[in-house]
């Protein structure tokens, strides 16, 4: 995570606005979740003030409870826009590849307005979208023209150029081709220990409920990085960079996973205390333990580039260059 969101790459800038997006998805559902249960309190309000013909009390509640129904509506609105927007910018300014990664959040929401009969809110919702992605590509375009002098979409040539034209003489293949398992390895030479709990975390709804959230929402949320996964790894040119927009999601499921091993014996008090207390101990010392030997050994075998400026001479009345290997992305 902290090589992948500092380097200037498309896939990096990607990988900080999915951080955005899916930080908004689940404010998202824990709005919508007490929109939820607020409404089903006035619902309840209003059959019991039928029953009893009694609205003094009543009414004072149920003016409290609207107000409470209106500023979290509010709020799931407003995450739902940021969470639009925030991969309209992503995908368009970035990688568009990469806006197949809502498609989950969009069909849970259309599911569940289908299911509540929200069909107003769900145009709403519509609407919003169209104006985020309609609003970045008109922007993006402008500047483009300004640059290359005529009307070009980028987004729509990296798709053209990647997929539709690509070939074996032809797009990224001419590149390099890798084998499945080059991402298998990859994967788990960067996150060890966390990418194997993240697998887990994808099944964890499955086996486990966690607490505060819905079977549905939890997938929502992590299903992504299955879909990611089938894109990418069926394509024949693989690039560690190409895995970078869902690193964030790689550690949600992982933490999904240890939460739901913490809890694997439920409500029984005393084994399930010291069931979580001895396994969140034993998971934190693995991946520190892990994460610090990779550390130093990133320090010892790759601080070249950083130990050869030790070695200039510390005074110099004349200019000289020093040749530092960098990614191929970066120019001195």
């Amino acid at each position: 995570m902290s090589h992948a969101s500092i380097s200037l790459l498309p896939s990096s800038f990607t990988l900080i606005m999915g951080m955005f997006a899916t930080a908004a998805v689940i404010n998202y559902f824990k709005y919508d979740k007490f929109s939820v249960k607020v409404q089903d309190h006035i619902k309840r309000i209003d059959i019991a003030s039928a029953i009893e013909k009694s609205e003094d009390d009543s009414n004072d509640e149920k003016e409290i409870l609207l107000g409470m129904l209106s500023t979290s509506a509010a709020a799931r609105d407003k995450y739902y826009t940021l969470a639009i927007f925030s991969t309209a910018v992503g995908g368009v300014l970035g990688w568009p590849f990469a806006m197949v990664l809502i498609v989950p959040f969009l069909i849970n929401i259309f599911i569940t307005f289908i299911s509540r009969q929200s069909y107003k809110q769900f145009g709403f919702y519509l609407i919003i979208g169209a104006a985020a992605l309609c609003g970045t590509l008109s922007i993006t375009s402008q500047i483009d023209y300004a640059f290359y002098g005529k009307t070009e979409f980028v987004s729509l040539n990296i798709m053209l150029y990647n997929v539709i034209n690509s070939s074996e003489s032809a797009g990224p293949n001419i590149f390099g081709v890798e084998p499945t398992s080059y991402y298998v390895i990859n994967l788990l030479l960067n996150f060890y220990g966390i990418g194997l709990l993240s697998v887990l975390g994808l099944a964890a709804g499955i086996v486990l409920r966690v607490e505060k959230a819905s079977f549905w929402q939890i997938e929502t949320i992590v299903f992504p990085i299955v879909i990611w996964c089938a894109i990418f790894f069926a394509q024949p040119h693989k690039e560690e960079r190409f895995m970078y927009p869902i690193y964030h999601l790689i550690t949600i499921s992982a933490a999904y996973a240890a939460q739901s091993i913490t809890g694997v014996f439920g409500n029984a008090f005393i084994i399930s205390t010291l069931h979580a207390i001895w396994t969140k101990i034993a998971i934190f010392i693995v991946i520190s333990t892990v994460s610090t030997l990779r550390i130093i050994s990133l320090i010892q075998n790759y601080g070249a580039a950083l130990a050869v400026y030790s070695h200039l001479p510390q005074v110099s009345n004349k200019p000289e260059n020093v040749c530092v290997g960098r990614e191929w992305y970066v120019a001195w």
